[in-house]
């Protein structure tokens, strides 16, 4: 990879043979990809998987910390 080139890696879904993939594609270059299996180009990108952490107050982060809401951050709740 060249010094200072972004290369994010997507995660897509071919629409002909269903088949799921990984693939490292230059920023601005997602439209050329193609299946590894198939060669189709009718492609759907998948969202990332996220990662989360602990918090401080050791909730995970991007949960809820009480089960009675779904909010991610809850002023109401001190768990």
């Amino acid at each position: 990879m060249l010094e200072g080139t972004k290369v994010p890696l997507y995660r897509f879904l071919c629409k002909d043979c269903e088949q799921k993939f990984t693939q490292l594609v230059s920023i601005g270059k997602e439209t050329e990809v193609k299946c590894e299996t198939c060669g189709s180009s009718k492609l759907e990108k998948l969202l990332p998987r996220s990662i989360t952490g602990r918090t401080k107050e050791g909730a995970l982060s991007g949960m809820s910390s009480c089960s009675t809401c779904q909010a991610t951050s809850c002023r109401s709740c001190s768990q």
